[in-house]
């Protein structure tokens, strides 16, 4: 508690679906529903009263509620795809300069036509979000499910072995 009170958090968001919980709906099943979450807390030393209120909070760190962006079109004809890439934006106050942060944990789809039109439609959210602004960044994580594959020639070099019939992991060597 002593230590919170030093961080701004994108949780504190009065517009948030659910009240602390920073989260999008992605898919609503018989089972029940299926959020995904981003939390994040930034040092008060990094933010600066952009809103003039003299309080630092998170209106001043995080200039809008997070978003889903670059859904899967794959999947959509009966429920959407949770296949869908959550942002955050994010102003932190470095060495006197403002610098904004784009925040995205991707699920992208699995299937490449698909995960093709996830990332296009990333290129242009980048696009949109960097314009006019000297000092930007965006950090991206998440699962891309990409597999890999490997030659022939990688198990007779030790990089890879098999793990059962017809899996394969990469070695230490790999």
């Amino acid at each position: 508690e002593e230590r919170a009170r030093h961080y701004v958090f994108n949780e504190d968001d009065h517009a948030l679906l659910v009240r602390h919980i920073p989260a999008q709906l992605v898919k609503r099943t018989e089972q029940g529903l299926r959020y995904v979450s981003m939390h994040v807390a930034v040092h008060k030393r990094c933010v600066r009263d952009i809103d003039a209120d003299d309080d630092i909070d998170h209106h001043d760190c995080f200039p809008e509620t997070l978003f889903l962006t670059c859904k899967s079109a794959r999947k959509n004809e009966f429920e959407p795809s949770f296949k869908s890439i959550l942002a955050q934006n994010v102003v932190l106050h470095v060495n006197g300069r403002d610098v904004d942060i784009l925040l995205l944990g991707a699920n992208l789809d699995t299937n490449d036509e698909a995960k093709l039109g996830q990332l296009e439609a990333l290129e242009r959210l980048l696009r949109m979000q960097s314009r006019g602004k000297s000092r930007f960044c965006a950090l991206l994580w998440g699962d891309f499910n990409n597999r890999v594959v490997a030659f022939e020639e990688m198990k007779h070099e030790g990089r890879i072995r098999e793990k059962k019939a017809g899996k394969y992991e990469i070695t230490d060597a790999g």
